[in-house]
């Protein structure tokens, strides 16, 4: 996936810099002067969503409200699930 991700990236770079009615600029390749990192983090949902959260009552001046009552979603009741 992050090789779909790089090629991608340098096929708007080539957009971007080079000239398009050259009969090369697609095969051009291009060297990194650093390898990638594709290390591996751990994310916290929870931080995450709060974030989003924050910031949407922020932008639409909205009060805000108490949050879900069921904090792990293990908890949630089978009749609460679409």
């Amino acid at each position: 996936m992050q090789e779909a991700a790089i090629k991608n990236a340098q096929d708007v770079l080539r957009a971007l810099i080079l000239d398009p009615a050259s009969p090369d600029v697609w095969t051009v390749v291009f060297e990194p002067t650093d390898a990638p990192s594709f290390d591996a983090r751990a994310i916290d949902v929870y931080e995450l969503a709060e974030g989003g959260y924050r910031l949407v009552t922020r932008a639409f001046g909205a009060a805000p409200v108490s949050p879900a009552p069921f904090t792990d979603l293990a908890l949630v009741p089978d009749s609460l699930w679409p």
